[in-house]
Formats: C-alpha cells, structure tokens, sequence
C-alpha cells in the first residue's frame, strides 16, 4: 500500500520537517518540538529526521477534539 500512496504522489513517503511543515501547516519548529518530546514519530537517516505522512496522522488522531453532534 505504501508503494501504491508513493506512486499516487509527487512527494516523497519520508518528509523533511521542512516539507512537511509545508503540507500540513504544522510549523517547523512545532514539528520539531513534537518530535524531541516523543510526540511524533520519526525516522533518522543520518542527521536528518524524517516524518512519514502517518505519523501525523497518527498524532491527528491522538490529540483531535472531537464534537458532539445533537
């Protein structure tokens, strides 16, 4: 399935706080900050963390507010 999302995309699987701060309006020094606190999961690839697109969703998930609907 990944192999699938990868081909549906431009963008790669593993994004750079950077790209990522782009996509998902999250800033990059927020996403950075989630990421030392062990709030978001990430991969190294030497020096550089990288965040997978479900990693944030994941953390959507996580800390989203529902609403009640009447």
């Amino acid at each position: 399935q990944l192999i699938q999302e990868a081909e549906s995309t431009d963008l790669p699987i593993l994004k750079t706080p950077e790209q990522m701060a782009a996509i998902s309006g999250i800033g990059r020094n927020r996403l950075l900050q989630m990421m030392d606190k062990r709030e978001l999961e990430y991969v190294l690839n030497g020096n550089r963390r990288l965040i997978a697109d479900k990693a944030i969703m994941d953390w959507y998930e996580r800390n989203k507010i529902t609403v009640e609907v009447e």
